[in-house]
């Protein structure tokens, strides 16, 4: 079996537990900056660079630990949640009806 056909094979799980890892993480850092009352600026940026931090560490991860290149592809699929989240966040930037933190 090919490096490629092992990517095709798995890749269903492999972006499964990608995309659950990071959303995870995106979310736990987005509830405790909002728990913290930090100004709505500062959770959209934690919660962001989570998600751009577990892209590093899935590169750094296949290509070290691994010895897997073919593997860093599934950073792709980080990649796109994290933007999928700022997408999300200008939109809520724009509305007026987001709650700032208590004071």
């Amino acid at each position: 079996m090919t490096r490629w056909d092992a990517i095709k094979e798995n890749f269903v799980t492999v972006c499964a537990s990608a995309v659950t890892l990071n959303i995870l993480s995106m979310a736990l850092g987005y509830n405790i900056a909002r728990f913290f009352h930090l100004p709505m600026k500062q959770v959209i940026t934690i919660t962001y660079e989570l998600g751009v931090q577990n892209i590093s560490v899935a590169m750094l991860m296949a290509y070290t630990l691994l010895k897997k290149p073919e593997l860093a592809m599934i950073a792709l699929i980080m990649k796109i949640t994290a933007i999928t989240f700022m997408i999300y966040a200008k939109r809520q930037l724009g509305r007026e009806d987001i709650p700032e933190p208590r004071e």
